[in-house]
């Protein structure tokens, strides 16, 4: 994964509503990060992906790593992604 990560609100919106603090971001964007992709990814086998960044925090608002997002889906066949991921 390159260093040009391209971040999107459009996933992080429905998990992180309204603005974020700096200090609820950094007590809960490692857990939730663990919990939901690292280990997730290292368990498929997909360790490089795994350590890649998950959120970012920006004057108020929390986006998610949309490159990554992109080549965890490049993993999967293409008939188990809704229209909604392809298009993401």
């Amino acid at each position: 994964m390159g260093e040009n990560l391209v971040w999107s609100r459009q996933a992080s919106d429905e998990l992180w509503s309204g603005p974020v603090t700096p200090l609820t971001f950094s007590l809960l964007s490692g857990p939730m990060s663990e919990s939901m992709v690292r280990r997730r990814l290292a368990a498929a086998g997909l360790g490089r992906l795994a350590s890649a960044p998950v959120f970012r925090h920006s004057q108020g608002r929390v986006y998610v790593n949309a490159t990554l997002v992109r080549d965890v889906m490049s993993e999967l066949p293409a008939v188990v992604l809704s229209e909604g991921m392809l298009g993401f």
